[in-house]
């Protein structure tokens, strides 16, 4: 069963993270690397907020619908409605803030907040299938809400004029998004989604996991955002935002099998000891080795032929970035194996200490290196990362202990 579900994930993820790297490549080739900037910083932004209109819900709805823990607060399936009233009250505010804002890249912005949430509410729904142990379910609806996103995406960009170029791929894929759901709609429940419905405690509970995903994504996206912010030029933050969209796909290849350790730990499983976690570390970094050689021998000719010769300067940040892989493998283990704690306030504190580690050395370095010192800043705030998550697990593991002897 266990073997059933990491192969229908690793198919899934095989395919929509694919398809969605590939897609990334080829808009960029197709834009070029000015326009390609102005791209990553909306989605910088959109994907940023993005968290904030999940506010952590994916991952409560992952463990309380395998583990129904909160029954006495509020029933389990009432999760999708909380998720979605919070998703566009967020959503909601945002939007209203750009378009008071007048920034210059207000359209774009306002695009990409649609687009985030049309995919959030198809996250929600992702996440109650892996809660309930429907992984093939799951890699199936992965399959189509990515597939129609990308394929409404090109298909714009193909036919539409050249203007407003970035607006119109963000457009597009939320139009296949939304698509993706209204079919789901035919065939599962996820009408919850539909009826909005505040739910405070479920909030208050789901704070923790909102802050471990703010934090982890504030690390993918403040180098972007830094870039942006001290000026630097357009073309290197294009070429840039290319190898960190190669490294961002090795990261998710490699997290197949997380979620359905999370669920298995969650339904009653246990770390037997701290030897076993040790054991887990060093594979992380082992896989993350093998993965990093692979990507530094494709990445060229993938650049190269999907995106054009204009990119080949990416090779440069990606040679850095993809020195994080050896510290961000171990983190995503042990996150997964955290998350089916109950202690999640020590994660989330993890993360965004290393998010605000992250902020200051990025700006720092990009001031004293250029572009690559955002790459460094990656790799650094990975490997502390890695040395704050361990120090959680090694402390949850010693309360357990102390449990049991109680």
């Amino acid at each position: 069963m266990m073997l059933r579900a990491v192969s229908a994930q690793f198919l899934a993820n095989a395919f929509a993270g694919g398809l969605s790297f590939l897609f990334t490549l080829w808009i960029a080739g197709r834009i070029g690397p000015a326009d390609f900037a102005a791209y990553s910083f909306c989605f910088s932004v959109g994907s940023l907020v993005s968290i904030l209109m999940d506010g952590g819900y994916h991952k409560l709805l992952l463990r309380e619908t395998a583990s129904s823990s909160l029954s006495d607060t509020f029933p389990a399936r009432d999760l999708p409605r909380f998720a979605s009233a919070n998703a566009l009250l967020v959503s909601g505010v945002a939007l209203l803030v750009v378009l008071l804002s007048g920034s210059r890249y207000q359209s774009g912005l306002v695009a990409a907040l649609l687009y985030f949430l049309c995919f959030i509410q198809g996250q929600f729904f992702s996440f109650t299938l892996r809660g309930e142990g429907r992984f093939q379910s799951d890699a199936l609806w992965s399959l189509l809400q990515r597939s129609l996103a990308v394929l409404f995406a090109v298909l714009a960009l193909v036919l539409a004029p050249a203007q407003h170029r970035v607006v119109i791929a963000f457009v597009a894929g939320a139009l296949g998004l939304l698509l993706a759901l209204l079919l789901a709609l035919r065939n599962a429940d996820v009408r919850a989604l539909m009826r909005p419905k505040p739910g405070l405690a479920a909030g208050l509970v789901a704070i923790p996991f909102l802050l471990v995903d703010l934090g982890a994504m504030a690390n993918f996206r403040i180098d972007i955002l830094v870039q942006t912010a001290l000026g630097m030029d357009p073309a290197r933050i294009g070429h840039y935002s290319a190898a960190a969209r190669i490294y961002e796909a090795v990261i998710y290849f490699a997290a197949v099998p997380l979620y359905v350790l999370t669920v298995g730990l969650r339904q009653g499983k246990v770390l037997d000891s701290p030897a076993t976690l040790t054991r887990l570390v060093i594979r992380g970094m082992t896989a993350a080795v093998l993965l990093a050689g692979i990507t530094m021998v494709a990445a060229p000719w993938l650049l190269a032929l999907v995106a054009g010769e204009s990119y080949r300067p990416a090779m440069q940040y990606l040679h850095v970035l993809l020195g994080g892989l050896l510290f961000h493998f171990p983190v995503l283990l042990l996150l997964a194996i955290g998350l089916s704690s109950d202690r999640s306030w020590r994660f989330a504190f993890a993360y965004c200490g290393a998010a605000g580690f992250n902020l200051v050395l990025s700006w720092t370095l990009v001031q004293r290196l250029g572009v690559v010192g955002a790459a460094w800043s990656n790799v650094a705030t990975q490997a502390l990362l890695m040395l704050l998550l361990v120090g959680c697990m090694y402390r949850l593991h010693d309360a357990r202990a102390v449990a049991t002897t109680a």
